[in-house]
């Protein structure tokens, strides 16, 4: 994607807006969607938005449409899909989005257990620090 855009969402559809330029005329945008995926091509500029790109979760492609609109004084291309589930959350607009956290461990802190004046063990604790390193630092010069 070469684009910039936001997205939002509402109880059954997800709007996107995609700046655009004051030339572009609606022959000049190309819109493409199923129920996964979906294209979109601003030929102005030769802007591809998306390029078949599989969404979060799936769409009613009949329902489906986009429009230039003005919004802040500014020229937008403004994209609605249908959800296929009402009042589903997507956490992501396209599944290429939803990468996993860095799980790697950096640091590790030990508690030593003591019950009635007696060792019990040590609890021993993996930090994420490529996740939340400024947690982890406090932690670990807490520990």
């Amino acid at each position: 994607m070469s684009a910039e855009y936001t997205w939002e969402q509402a109880s059954d559809e997800v709007s996107i807006r995609i700046p655009i330029a004051d030339t572009v005329k609606s022959k000049d945008v190309v819109f493409k969607v199923t129920p996964t995926r979906i294209s979109l091509e601003v030929k102005v500029g030769n802007q591809k938005i998306f390029d078949n790109e599989e969404l979060f979760e799936s769409i009613k492609p009949a329902d489906c449409y986009w429009e230039i609109d003005t919004e802040k004084g500014k020229r937008t291309l403004r994209v609605v899909l249908v959800k296929s589930k009402s009042y589903s959350q997507w956490g992501f607009l396209l599944k290429s989005q939803d990468i996993p956290p860095d799980d790697t461990i950096t640091n590790k802190v030990f508690f030593d257990i003591e019950i009635d004046g007696e060792d019990a063990g040590r609890v021993v604790c993996g930090l994420y620090g490529k996740t939340v390193p400024k947690t982890v630092e406090n932690f670990r010069a807490l520990c």
